[in-house]
Order: C-alpha cells, then structure tokens, then sequence
C-alpha cells in the first residue's frame, strides 16, 4: 500500500526528504526556513514594486480612508 506523499507525489518525496532526515531535523528545518525566508523576501519585493501600476483608487476606497480619518 502506498502512503499519501507517495501517492500524491509520484514516491519522489522520499529521494528528497530521506537525505534530509539523515542528520536529524536541523537540516531540515534550516531548508524549510530557508524556504520561508525566500518567500517573505519574494512576497516583499513584490508588494514594494506592484501596486503602482495599478492608476487611481476606486472611489470607495477613499470614502473609507475619509471615514477612517474621521473617527
């Protein structure tokens, strides 16, 4: 019987996490913080450089900053 990571990823998720786990956790949890970091970086870089091609605000938005300014 297989297990679901196997199924779900063609039994390839052993070749990767097997060389992982040999040493113990460490390694892998510095590769999946590694992972995190590159994601908030790429997620940061991209919220910095998306929303200015985007032309003028809705008219509710600045309805709500009014309101939210307001009280």
């Amino acid at each position: 019987m297989t297990s679901v990571a196997e199924h779900a990823t063609g039994g390839g998720a052993d070749v990767v996490v097997t060389p992982l786990l040999h040493q113990g956790y460490r390694p892998a949890l510095l590769v999946g913080a590694a992972l995190v970091a590159l994601a908030v970086a790429a997620a940061g870089a991209l919220r910095h450089r998306f929303p200015h091609h985007l032309g003028p605000l809705p008219r509710r938005v600045h309805a709500a900053r009014r309101a939210a300014a307001e009280g």
